[in-house]
């Protein structure tokens, strides 16, 4: 008999275990529900753009004029980058650097990725 309830001990004591799991869950995932959203659109996280397989990291930046923005390549994928008022040569490594000296909004892409787009905006320092 002693030897049921400790088996039963144990059980009740595993369900305890898997009601306290369900609970943390449930509740990191509340409160994951109530978080702000990531801003999508430019930041002012630096001057550097790193050029990955498919895309451009960061895609858009905001600068103060007269700001160098370098386009770092990463990946090994041959990328240009090209705007209304520049562009770099077709490359797998290395950097591309150009600056933005008018405020504006400046697309940019990648003429060998359709998809690759992002924007440089500069506003007055």
């Amino acid at each position: 008999m002693q030897h049921r309830d400790r088996a039963e001990s144990r059980n009740v004591g595993r369900g305890g275990l898997s009601a306290l799991a369900l609970v943390l869950a449930l509740t990191a995932c509340a409160s994951g529900a109530g978080a702000s959203p990531q801003p999508s659109g430019p930041t002012r996280d630096g001057q550097k753009v790193v050029i990955e397989a498919t895309s451009f990291e960061p895609a858009d930046l905001l600068i103060d004029s007269g700001t160098a923005v370098t386009w770092q390549w990463a990946g090994g994928v041959a990328h240009d980058v090209v705007g209304l008022n520049f562009a770099s040569a077709i490359q797998t490594d290395g950097t591309f650097t150009y600056t933005f000296n008018q405020p504006g909004a400046y697309d940019y892409w990648c003429n060998l990725h359709p998809g690759m787009k992002g924007t440089v905006t500069v506003v007055s320092s």
